[in-house]
């Protein structure tokens, strides 16, 4: 079976594997966001002078470069539309009205639900620039803005692939290694040439993940999966292996963020692991359940539990120490899965709303 080149969605094929590895990179921004408080707290389990919440954020930051591969593979497989100005208005539609308003919610937040402060900050243009066109009002928001990036570049980047794949992911490799390579030297101060601001969040810095996942749909999907369901263990052992490493060199080079160039090869493998893994979990029917549940509503988990770890920072109990971190991670999760699920009822009213007053007209 390949994959279908049609725009009908009810042609598409549904891979369950790419809905797991959207979870799989939710959970990890959470989890990342959840430990950058208790990096340098103590522990009395430590390997190779790593706390868990060191360990746990390190190991996460697949995450991001996760979520722009699995944009470029949903992409690949639904194919050129029949109308990128209708694709851009989808897209438009679905995004941009809850980026607006969480980015309000947590600018507002910022000023801590003052209006007079709230109003003070919004009569600053470069604020309303940084807030808005940059996703600076919590540090997850940047990813909308990056999105969007990638979707007014699709209909280049899709012929460029379907024209020379290995041109055109070996140029976006050389691009995303270069520019990853000239953050990291010029943080390390082995490099005098300055960064430019916000470099890292254009495009030709993750260009690699989207188009390997728009090569990637063009890939046969049987002798993928039958490939992955041979060796499950492999890629896991690869993977643990990879990611022992990559948290040693963390610690070396003191560079924690997301910006690597060794995720080029970690974020590969963690997708192939986690496909492999899916290949066994998919004969599960609560594994199932729970990935047809939490697929839809990652982006609004997403979106939500950075609001919800502010206001459970403040709790004492979730402060210090490892069982506090994990606490904090669980309740993290909970209460942004529940205002998911809450948003996601409200918004089916809604549609209902529309479609019973479209009808009646």
């Amino acid at each position: 079976m390949t994959v279908s080149r049609g725009t009908d969605p009810a042609m598409r094929p549904r891979l369950r594997e790419l809905d797991f590895l959207r979870c799989l990179a939710m959970l990890g921004v959470l989890t990342i966001h959840v430990t950058s408080t208790f990096l340098d707290g103590e522990s009395r389990v430590r390997l190779m002078g790593m706390n868990l919440a060191f360990l746990l954020n390190q190991v996460a930051r697949f995450a991001v470069p996760t979520f722009v591969f699995l944009s470029g593979w949903s992409l690949g497989l639904a194919g050129q539309p029949a109308s990128w100005k209708a694709f851009w208005k989808k897209k438009v539609r679905r995004f941009l009205p809850p980026f607006l308003l969480w980015s309000l919610l947590y600018a507002f937040t910022e000023a801590n639900y003052d209006p007079a402060a709230f109003l003070r900050l919004f009569r600053d243009g470069w604020w309303r620039v940084r807030i808005f066109l940059l996703g600076q009002a919590a540090p997850h928001l940047y990813y909308i803005p990056l999105l969007f990036q990638f979707y007014l570049l699709a209909p280049l980047l899709l012929r460029w692939v379907r024209k020379s794949p290995g041109w055109a992911l070996g140029c976006a490799f050389c691009s995303t290694l270069l520019l990853t390579g000239w953050y990291i030297l010029e943080t390390l101060s082995l490099l005098a040439l300055p960064y430019p601001p916000y470099l890292w969040m254009s495009a030709p810095l993750w260009l690699f993940y989207f188009v390997l996942g728009l090569w990637l749909a063009r890939r046969p999907i049987r002798p993928l999966r039958t490939a992955l369901s041979r060796t499950p263990v492999l890629p896991a052992l690869l993977t643990a292996a990879f990611a022992l490493l990559y948290c040693l060199v963390s610690v070396r080079l003191g560079v924690l963020d997301s910006l690597r160039l060794s995720l080029l090869l970690y974020t590969p493998l963690v997708s192939w692991a986690g496909a492999a893994l899916w290949q066994r979990l998919d004969r599960r029917p609560l594994a199932r359940s729970a990935v047809d549940f939490l697929a839809p509503l990652s982006m609004d988990i997403y979106f939500s539990h950075v609001l919800a770890l502010v206001w459970l920072r403040r709790v004492p109990l979730l402060q210090k120490g490892t069982w506090a971190m994990l606490l904090l991670w669980l309740c993290t999760f909970l209460s942004a899965l529940a205002l998911s699920f809450g948003l996601g009822m409200l918004k089916r009213l809604v549609s209902r709303h529309k479609r019973h007053r479209a009808a009646s007209l």
